[in-house]
């Protein structure tokens, strides 16, 4: 009885196929950054994101829509500074956490919670929240935008716009929406108690359980993280982030 092994692509296919994705990537608005063009927050080098890769994981909190990345994504991805403290919410991906030194190697976790920091100067990004209307999912990736870019004051008038059209059965997203905008532009204990608050689906329970792990409630933070993380697909980033999160509960 013979055995058959699978013949591997050419060269010449492979690259047909690197290339058709990156002509795809573009097309999305998700091609990579000349990083001549990027100021980078670290001194010391860091591995850089694939803009693809991280808005796929972007898209993670609407579990079962799409939508097209905003102008400027590539740049708002390899501009973002770390965060170690990562929300699931539109927009963010389990890369924002570049620090692992800190949180393997006995830090203080509240030392690492998220504050305000520099607005990112994106002009693409800029001139589409210039001229999107807040409703629907561009609600939702308009406020992402601010969020990103840390425009906080700009996010807050697109809350004020867009919070009365909220149709109902998007109203536990947009929430959670609203949550991590609080949670990472400093407010923690407000948008730890939104969360609280809203259903439990997989996204806000993922919420909880990070917040309790960096404002110190470790069992809460267990039990929550623990779930989540049963739930979460592993081939998705954001279930190895839980098991990273959930390790640290120990």
């Amino acid at each position: 009885m013979s055995a058959t092994t699978p013949s591997q692509p050419s060269l010449k296919e492979m690259m047909a196929r690197y290339l058709n994705r990156q002509a795809e990537s573009h097309a999305l608005g998700l091609g990579a950054v000349d990083p001549t063009e990027v100021l980078p927050y670290e001194a010391g080098p860091v591995q850089p994101v694939d803009p693809r890769t991280a808005w796929d994981a972007g898209l993670a909190a609407l579990q079962s829509a799409s939508a097209k990345a905003p102008p400027g994504w590539g740049q708002l991805v390899a501009q973002h500074e770390p965060v170690v403290a990562v929300s699931l919410c539109v927009g963010n991906f389990p890369q924002m956490v570049r620090d692992f030194h800190m949180l393997l190697h006995g830090a203080d976790l509240k030392q690492l919670l998220p504050s305000a920091g520099r607005t990112a100067v994106i002009t693409p990004l800029n001139d589409w929240l210039d001229t999107v209307k807040p409703v629907g999912i561009d609600a939702l990736l308009a406020l992402a935008a601010c969020r990103l870019s840390k425009q906080f004051e700009r996010g807050d008038e697109v809350i004020r716009k867009a919070d009365a059209g909220i149709p109902a059965d998007h109203r536990t997203v947009w929430e959670n929406e609203k949550a991590a905008f609080l949670w990472h532009q400093g407010k923690h204990a407000e948008a730890r108690s939104i969360w609280e608050t809203l259903p439990a689906t997989l996204p806000v329970r993922f919420n909880r359980g990070m917040a309790d792990l960096f404002l110190g409630n470790t069992e809460s933070a267990r039990s929550h993280l623990t779930g989540v993380a049963n739930e979460l697909p592993e081939t998705s980033p954001w279930h190895h982030l839980a098991k990273l999160y959930l390790a640290l509960t120990k």
